[in-house]
């Protein structure tokens, strides 16, 4: 046996093992990633406090989406984050929007001394993928500073619709082979720092008119022209092995035949982004506040979800529904215990893969592994550092591409 082989093998049985003592509540919680924006006196959560210790303990929640509300200074946003490990039995993921640009949550913080990075379409416009992967790096090492493991990065979408403001300056450019190197070294970048990388929002938000925050949205595209053009940077994406891929609420009713949005339907989760781009990383949808999704109960809508194919549910209005309803969905066969298992356990491979989790199943080799994987620590006085800052001066700098 070869020592990929082995590795493979130790990883298996190791997440076999840690499945077979889970309950299914506590499986379910993995398959939820909650906001804590704010208290039930609505004041902005910068601190763990007895509303989110609440929260953790009977959610048991997979990860956690931070806001420009919950950060305000590098100490509190380090107590933050390693405090909500602390109130978790199984570690978190936790994330933030660090796109670059406009959406820069760090950046929004004045007393967070983060690197200004550009928007997708500065980088883009050098045509110089290492400057992508560079970007990457920068934004993924200052969340790792701040205890942060997940980056909601980056965009692959098109800029192919002059009247769509949702994605514009978000995305690397309309060409879909280049921005697909784009987002590939976006990828490789963020990751190679142990954060994972989110490319978002399949199957593309670029060529759509309207808001998924605010109504339906749809692509008015077939499946030939989707994988000819959108599907090619999400595609590029997953070949750079991408940890996530987010669920756009978007309708495409020439691949579907329905207006059901790709959060909901298995024809563009199972059999075109499972089967036909070969991604077996984890599914998250996009924020399920937004009002592009039929007007379910958080229960029916999360059941609904997971029926469909996505593995985590980011930010549910009401999480504990959430949870109780696919608790009962369970117990009852409407999801079966093998489903649950398959998304659990890509979650807790990630987890284990990017040092987040280690858990007490691991045998010695395997865990010795794990660790000469790892990246190397990064010291909260790299925020903003004239490294980083150097790397974003080589973006301005660069010539745009011919």
């Amino acid at each position: 046996m070869s020592e990929a082989e082995r590795y493979a093998s130790e990883l298996a049985h190791t997440l076999h093992a840690v499945l077979s003592r889970m309950s299914v509540e506590q499986k379910v919680g993995q398959l939820i990633m909650i906001d804590i924006i704010y208290d039930s006196s609505g004041n902005p959560v910068t601190k763990v406090n007895d509303d989110v210790r609440k929260t953790l303990r009977e959610v048991q929640p997979g990860g956690i989406i931070l806001f420009g509300q919950n950060l305000k200074t590098v100490e509190q946003v380090r107590t933050l984050t390693a405090d909500l490990q602390e109130e978790s039995t199984v570690p978190l993921f936790l994330s933030t929007d660090q796109e670059g640009g406009r959406i820069s949550r760090l950046t929004m913080a004045p007393d967070i001394p983060a690197t200004d990075v550009p928007s997708e379409h500065v980088i883009g416009r050098t045509g110089d993928p290492r400057l992508a992967r560079d970007a990457g790096r920068v934004l993924a090492r200052e969340l790792r500073a701040l205890g942060m493991n997940m980056d909601m990065a980056p965009v692959a979408d098109l800029d192919t619709n002059p009247g769509n403001q949702i994605v514009g300056d978000r995305a690397y450019g309309s060409d879909p082979v280049e921005t697909g190197k784009m987002v590939a070294a976006a990828v490789r970048g963020i990751q190679s720092e142990d954060v994972c990388a989110v490319v978002k929002h399949f199957p593309g938000h670029g060529d759509t008119h309207g808001d998924s925050h605010n109504g339906r949205v749809s692509v008015p595209h077939d499946l030939a022209r989707l994988s000819r053009v959108e599907f090619v940077p999400f595609r590029a994406g997953i070949d750079a092995g991408v940890d996530f891929v987010m669920t756009g609420h978007i309708a495409a009713p020439r691949v579907t035949g329905n207006n059901l949005p790709a959060t909901l339907s298995p024809v563009l989760l199972g059999d075109v982004l499972r089967k036909q781009l070969k991604f077996d990383g984890i599914v998250i949808t996009d924020d399920l506040s937004m009002k592009s999704l039929p007007p379910y109960s958080p229960g029916r809508l999360a059941v609904a979800i997971v029926q469909a194919g996505a593995d985590m549910l980011l930010g549910p209005t009401d999480p504990r529904e959430a949870a109780a309803a696919l608790v009962s969905a369970v117990h009852d066969g409407t999801i079966s215990g093998q489903r649950l298992d398959e998304s659990v356990r890509r979650i807790l491979r990630v987890k284990i893969e990017r040092g987040i989790f280690v858990p007490p199943e691991a045998d010695a080799w395997l865990t010795a592994q794990l660790a000469t994987r790892r990246a190397a620590p990064v010291a909260p006085s790299e925020i903003g550092s004239p490294e980083n800052r150097q790397i974003v001066r080589a973006i301005l700098d660069a010539k745009p591409a011919e």
